[in-house]
């Protein structure tokens, strides 16, 4: 579906149920490219997404000398050396892509300049810089935002303090790097801090796919000597890019079903428990997972340093929740791809919702009725999906302005909707 401008308008009262099958997870299809890419030999990956963020890693991969094919279903990547690439390395709206491959490419001799598009630009690296500092590799940045040069002879330590409060991208990133190394590598998180464990812990079990051990302490991370092998990956389906769907089963009372997700750890999985403690009714029937909503939801306060791209979902689910819900640890959301708590609570309100952000928390008191209105999406995928459902859910009619970034990650998503039975259409 091609947006003819970048507003929306929904029609709510959406009926009747819902079957959605669930993208490949984007997070899976990063950390298999990449860490696919510096084992030796071939690696055959099958349901790779196809969204905007991850051809970004694609095409960088492929600026660095790695030969990727396809060949059915499966994707090819045949693993070696990375080289310099001859131009930038424009990761579009990837900050998964810079924050990753800066480090790997990084931890041999290489030189490489990373861009991207608006919103990247906008998001920290700073971080990157201190680290690479101390590994005394030469990099700079415009103000800690991209573009980023890096200019490496190889780490000339073996160990890395990083900061990981607003981030764990690079955490990930420095592990493949130290992967790559051979004789073992360290993190030392400063003040013990790691956000977004759930990522860095995908990490690791798939470093251990290719054979390179790892040990985690409280404030340290070690990849033990080793050298990575190749690895056949299933990418599974994405729980953060499923959670939207899922919540219609609170927000409308219709009965969800998400096929092509695997009960095991991965990354935003918790968005189950935490709508069964809400009191979502929510049962697994093979892959699929079956979400009826059997009365009120209970508010309840949920954690989500773990999990920041669950926040829209959650907030939105909040709305049918009796009491109070708290979202909290939500403040570096700001540093996303937009101010994202920020536009939440102000697309929510207009909608009718009871919606507060205090700079840390989001506080949403519920049930609300969710009304039709005119929104704001903020050219922020995760916002927009969000925005579209809520619209459905509504009462009378919902214009999204700043629409149209869904293929960052979701790429099929306008297509289900219109699938689906909701009244969508671009003006």
């Amino acid at each position: 579906m091609q947006a003819s401008s970048n507003v929306l308008k929904v029609k709510g009262g959406l009926t009747g149920s819902i079957s959605y099958m669930a993208p490949p997870s984007k997070s899976y299809s990063h950390r298999s490219l990449l860490i696919s890419a510096v084992s030796k030999g071939v690696s055959r990956i099958t349901g790779v997404s196809k969204c905007d963020d991850v051809e970004a890693t694609l095409r960088a991969l492929s600026l660095m000398g790695i030969p990727v094919s396809t060949r059915g279903g499966e994707m090819l990547v045949e693993g070696g050396e990375l080289q310099s690439p001859a131009g930038e390395v424009y990761c579009g709206g990837s900050a998964s892509t810079l924050r990753m491959l800066a480090p790997v490419l990084a931890a041999k001799s290489s030189y490489a300049v990373y861009t991207g598009d608006e919103s990247l630009r906008r998001r920290p690296v700073r971080m990157l810089e201190e680290a690479f500092t101390m590994l005394g590799v030469e990099a700079s940045s415009v103000n800690g935002k991209p573009p980023l040069k890096v200019r490496s002879s190889g780490f000339k330590s073996n160990t890395v303090l990083l900061d990981a409060s607003e981030s764990s991208q690079h955490v990930s990133g420095f592990l493949i790097a130290g992967a790559r190394l051979e004789n073992g590598f360290r993190i030392v998180l400063k003040n013990k801090v790691l956000v977004s464990k759930p990522y860095v812990d995908l990490t690791l079990r798939m470093l251990r796919m290719h054979g390179v051990e790892t040990r985690v302490c409280e404030d340290s991370i070690t990849v033990e000597p080793g050298s990575l092998k190749p690895f056949n990956h299933t990418v599974p389906g994405d729980y953060s890019l499923s959670a939207i769907p899922l919540v219609m089963a609170a927000v409308s009372g219709i009965t969800v079903k998400i096929h092509g997700l695997v009960d095991e750890p991965q990354p935003d999985r918790e968005v189950v428990e935490i709508l069964r403690r809400m009191g979502l009714k929510i049962c697994w029937s093979g892959n699929t997972l079956i979400a009826e909503n059997t009365g009120l939801l209970k508010a309840c306060v949920i954690d989500c340093s773990g999990n920041p791209d669950l926040v829209p979902a959650l907030a939105l689910a909040a709305t049918a929740a009796e009491g109070e819900t708290v979202l909290s640890n939500v403040g570096r959301l700001e540093a996303k791809e937009s101010a994202r708590a920020t536009l939440i609570t102000r697309a929510l309100s207009k909608m009718g919702v009871k919606i507060f952000f205090n700079g840390n928390n989001i506080l949403v008191k519920g049930p609300c009725r969710l009304r039709g209105a005119t929104v704001d999406a903020g050219s922020d995928h995760r916002i927009e999906m969000m925005l579209i459902m809520a619209g459905a859910a509504a009462e009378g009619e919902t214009t999204i302005l700043n629409a149209g970034s869904v293929s960052k990650s979701n790429p099929g998503f306008y297509s289900w909707v219109l699938e689906t039975g909701v009244d969508l259409k671009w003006v």
